[in-house]
């Protein structure tokens, strides 16, 4: 038999048999990934889904239901502070301010002398004069920390009183009456005035206006501001913080509340014509009602605001007063305040008695 040399030719099975061994063990690997991959996979003992919970915790927080409202104020008209005397104008006023017992605007080196009457006066007064208009004057003397009487007679003690105040402002020599040309009737006993018509060294307008007072505020109404119908169940109402109560028509008539408030206002137009003064506020209820917060899904058989949970085995009523953050706030029919409440499958009952 022929000897093999180095460079006789080997066999055909010695040269096919390495390249079997690597192609089986490259389809073993590619099975065995293959296989990973088909093969459904089990979560971690601990990452395993659990039981859907059939309970959940309820809560117990106050509740003061506050809502947004917005007040629309009503104003009076303005007031006209007027001169019923003529010529030059020898001293201006330090500031926007009239006041009742003091200077208004010195006209021929006199003062024009404030007054805030209740009603306005209308005529020269002296000696023996009887009507509204003299009472009204007498106690408007009196508040100032003058003697006059109360009375509807312009008496000696009302000169006296009237002299005294007429020499408290400046005046050298003191009228015995009251004459229209020496007095502004004022409408409150300080008031603001939007401008003054006149300049010093000026004569007097010629319509006898020498500043108008915005007219007061009177009354304010309240809506909510969601355009809902306005709650009135025992609430206050709170802007800029000032808290009163809301009366149940909600039209606000305090007169401290409105003035208080009435600098929190803006301009606002509807229609761009005209404008109103509003200001934005809330309403709450003024006592807070206790209640129990519960997932939404603990709530069943639901008619409009009324509902059940399930504590233990009984449906209780309750009574779904709003939402906050993802929770339902309820009150129960019983005042009952249980810390569990079932949900899902834990709802056995079909209502509540």
């Amino acid at each position: 038999m022929p000897r093999s040399t180095p460079d006789s030719p080997k066999p055909r099975h010695a040269r096919w048999w390495p390249a079997a061994v690597v192609a089986g063990v490259v389809l073993l690997a590619l099975g065995a990934t293959v296989g990973l991959l088909v093969a459904p996979q089990r979560p971690p003992q601990d990452l395993a889904a659990g039981a859907d919970p059939t309970t959940a915790p309820a809560t117990v927080q106050e509740f003061s239901d506050s809502r947004a409202v917005t007040l629309t104020y009503r104003t009076g008209s303005d007031v006209p502070l007027m001169a019923h005397t003529a010529g030059v104008v020898t001293g201006m006023p330090d500031a926007l301010t009239a006041t009742s017992g003091a200077p208004v605007v010195w006209v021929g080196d006199l003062p024009l002398i404030g007054l805030a009457t209740t009603t306005p006066l209308y005529r020269d007064l002296t000696l023996g004069d009887k009507g509204n208009d003299v009472q009204a004057l007498n106690a408007e003397l009196a508040r100032l920390g003058y003697d006059a009487p109360q009375s509807t007679s312009f008496t000696t003690v009302t000169r006296t009183a009237w002299t005294a105040l007429q020499r408290a402002c400046g005046v050298t020599s003191p009228a015995q009456g009251v004459s229209l040309s020496g007095v502004v009737w004022l409408p409150g006993a300080s008031v603001q005035v939007q401008t003054w018509t006149f300049a010093l060294g000026t004569p007097t307008p010629a319509d006898g206006v020498l500043g108008v007072v915005a007219g007061g505020v009177e009354s304010a109404s309240v809506a909510m501001s969601d355009g809902s119908p306005l709650l009135t169940d025992g609430r206050t109402l709170t802007v800029a913080g000032v808290t009163i109560d809301l009366p149940p028509d909600g039209i606000m008539l305090d007169a401290g509340f409105l003035a208080a408030t009435i600098g929190r206002t803006q301009s606002v137009s509807t229609d761009g014509v005209t404008y109103s003064r509003q200001a934005q506020g809330t309403i709450q209820l003024a006592t807070p009602l206790t209640v129990l917060a519960v997932p939404p899904v603990a709530v069943f058989a639901v008619v409009g605001a009324s509902g059940c949970l399930q504590v233990g085995q009984t449906g209780v009523p309750v009574t779904v007063v709003g939402s906050s953050m993802g929770v339902s706030l309820v009150t129960t029919g019983d005042g009952s305040t249980p810390s569990q409440v079932a949900i899902g499958t834990g709802i056995t009952v079909s209502g509540c008695s």
